[in-house]
């Protein structure tokens, strides 16, 4: 009997942890004003053209585009020489060790040394991740940048959508020659 209380007094403590929030987590920053513009280009087609010419200028890979729908996902890797070996001397560890001692009618002494060759470990990558969406009037840009160790551990990622960044990209669209389509 004591027993079927104490769960009942349980299940209703945890009643409150079962409850749905009002509203869905946010991720991140809100975009940079400057990373939210206006086109001035009536033909959206034309405009997402042109952001594809001012990508791969850039050097990102074009990963994903829908154009029906003003869709460009794009990718840029970069390795990061040194990175990795932050804090780190190549060596592996290693050092000098010994005894000395005497028992049994002797003396004895050892001393010994080791050194280990671990080598470097392989350098990191950065991988910069961009989606642009073109509306029939505005463009948005979100950009994601990552840090990404060599056995896939990801030692960082933040919201890279600067103002800087948008600022540029976007002139650099807008710069752009339209890249026609062959059939």
């Amino acid at each position: 009997m004591r027993r079927m209380w104490f769960l009942c007094l349980l299940g209703l403590s945890l009643i409150g942890c079962v409850t749905d929030s009002s509203s869905l987590p946010r991720n991140g920053a809100p975009l940079a004003p400057a990373c939210t513009w206006p086109i001035t280009e009536e033909d959206t087609l034309a405009y997402s053209r042109r952001a594809i010419v001012a990508l791969e200028a850039q050097e990102f890979r074009i990963i994903d585009t829908d154009l029906s729908l003003g869709l460009i996902n794009a990718q840029r890797q970069r390795v990061l020489v040194g990175y990795s070996s932050a804090g780190r001397n190549g060596w592996g560890g290693g050092g000098v060790f010994g005894w000395a001692g005497s028992g049994g009618g002797g003396v004895g002494i050892g001393l010994g040394s080791g050194a280990g060759f671990g080598g470097y470990a392989a350098d990191p990558l950065r991988e910069e991740r961009l989606t642009l969406l073109i509306d029939n009037d505005t463009a948005r840009l979100s950009r994601n940048i990552r840090i990404i160790e060599a056995d896939g551990w990801v030692r960082t990622s933040h919201a890279g959508a600067s103002e800087d960044f948008c600022r540029e990209l976007r002139q650099t669209i807008e710069a752009s020659p339209v890249r026609e389509v062959r059939p």
